[in-house]
């Protein structure tokens, strides 16, 4: 059985002001760091502009971990998260902490 995680990041600023650099992802919009294999990033508010991701709405990414067990998928998906960085970048840091109260 796998279990997935999953982490939507959003813009934090009300008026959601765009064109921000994505740092972290490759050309193929993914991680550039090999050692998240099993995490997938899902666009819904970006852009290619110049070769480079860049925001265009107030939620941008989501990524996703799947591994064996749910603490590992979400440990993963936060670490794949913190890879990934934009200007006004805002995510929740308390996905899934409940499963394990």
């Amino acid at each position: 059985m796998k279990f997935s995680a999953s982490l939507l990041f959003k813009l934090s600023s009300l008026d959601f002001i765009t064109g921000f650099e994505i740092s972290g992802l490759n050309a193929n919009g993914q991680l550039q760091n090999p050692n998240f294999a099993n995490v997938q990033i899902f666009h819904s508010g970006t852009k290619i502009e110049n070769h480079k991701f860049k925001t265009c709405s107030g939620r941008v990414l989501c990524v996703v971990a799947k591994e064996n067990n749910l603490q590992n998928a979400i440990e993963n998906a936060y670490a794949a998260a913190n890879s990934i960085s934009f200007k006004n970048k805002f995510m929740r840091c308390d996905i899934g902490s409940c499963a394990f109260k």
